[in-house]
């Protein structure tokens, strides 16, 4: 799925699904936290893929999607950083 939309040269992936997209060499920065319908919480995330010709692919989750375009926040890597930087995740390791 990150090859073809690597291939489409898309700029921003989303999907409900963050975890199969994380890699050990992408950028993750903690976005938001949803309450579940159970009174559970789930931190969401936004990742930033940048292949070494440059070009970058964010993956995001639907909530903070719609949220930005609300809000009109510029959805790119720079203002990503500038936003969510300070909250950096550790990639999980998958084992």
């Amino acid at each position: 799925m990150l090859a073809t939309a690597f291939a489409a040269r898309a700029d921003v992936l989303i999907t409900d699904n963050l975890s199969d997209f994380a890699a050990a060499d992408c950028e993750t920065l903690a976005t938001s936290v949803v309450r579940r319908s159970d009174g559970t919480q789930r931190q969401l995330s936004c990742q930033i893929h940048t292949r070494r010709d440059g070009q970058t692919l964010m993956v995001v989750h639907p909530a903070d999607f719609a949220h930005w375009i609300e809000r009109r926040f510029e959805i790119s890597p720079a203002s990503l950083r500038a936003t969510f930087g300070q909250a950096a995740l550790e990639p999980k390791k998958r084992g």
